[in-house]
């Protein structure tokens, strides 16, 4: 089955922090000269409102933990480690927290949680491997058949274990995509899904939606990224979710919601 991917710029009802919308009618109508310049009071007044913006929006690491000590907001991601340190222009987006995932390297311990299926051993290398606060995602390119492997988990009893894996019958990000970024399900205390999507090649992030929060996730050369979410999650076999693409310097140029589906 097909992912369906549709560009929303208008996702919620207000642009992301840093982000100028266009003219809104109030706008228009000062420029109209309704109403007329403010008064010195209220003049006073916009100062200290300002000020006192300043003040929350500046991002440093005392405001970052602070922001991550939210409720709802996780504080460590699935194998207890501390989320990566974004860039102050990333913590924020859309008023929320954003979460910093970790990209793993092939030599990294957490990859024992997700080593390829027997069947495939030897045939193998790494195609990316991301830990998020729901999991950890390691996908495999094969050598032959089939050309795309994934692996999920996540933490259960105190540690990271296996909980869904399969194959993909293409390896281009975009093929991967459209072809339903073969969705990963795992069920425990939530049910947490998984799956891989095609990121715009002007992208350095990308931001997943998980309600209360954002996850950040740096993005690969090879465009291909295994991304994982609670939000949008039909036990049925689909999962829905928002994404933001940042450039590398943290400005948005586009908002998608994707789906994707359970091969078979």
């Amino acid at each position: 089955m097909a992912a369906h991917l549709s560009r929303r710029f208008e996702l919620l009802s207000r642009p992301p922090d840093g982000v100028v919308a266009g003219p809104t009618a109030e706008h228009r109508g000062r420029a109209r000269g309704i109403p007329g310049p403010p008064t010195p009071v209220r003049l006073a007044s916009l100062v200290v409102f300002a000020l006192g913006a300043i003040g929350v929006g500046c991002s440093s690491g005392a405001a970052s933990d602070g922001q991550l000590s939210s409720p709802g907001v996780p504080r460590t991601l699935a194998d207890g480690s501390r989320p990566v340190t974004l860039p102050p222009q990333l913590r924020r987006y859309r008023g929320l927290p954003v979460v910093g995932a970790r990209t793993l390297s092939a030599h990294s311990t957490a990859l024992r949680s997700c080593p390829p299926d027997p069947s495939l051993r030897g045939r193998t290398s790494l195609a990316g491997a991301w830990l998020s606060n729901d999991g950890l995602s390691v996908g495999y390119y094969v050598k032959d058949t089939p050309p795309l492997w994934a692996c999920d988990a996540a933490r259960s009893a105190g540690r990271l274990r296996r909980c869904a894996g399969g194959a993909s019958p293409v390896r281009t990000p975009d093929r991967v995509a459209r072809a339903g970024g073969s969705v990963g399900m795992c069920s425990g205390s939530k049910r947490v899904a998984f799956m891989w999507i095609a990121s715009p090649a002007r992208a350095g992030w990308a931001l997943v939606d998980h309600g209360s929060f954002w996850v950040a996730y740096r993005t690969p050369k090879s465009r291909l990224l295994r991304i994982s979410g609670t939000k949008g999650v039909n036990p049925q076999g689909s999962f829905r979710i928002a994404i933001a693409f940042l450039e590398p310097g943290g400005r948005v140029f586009a908002e998608e919601i994707v789906r994707g589906f359970v091969a078979g």
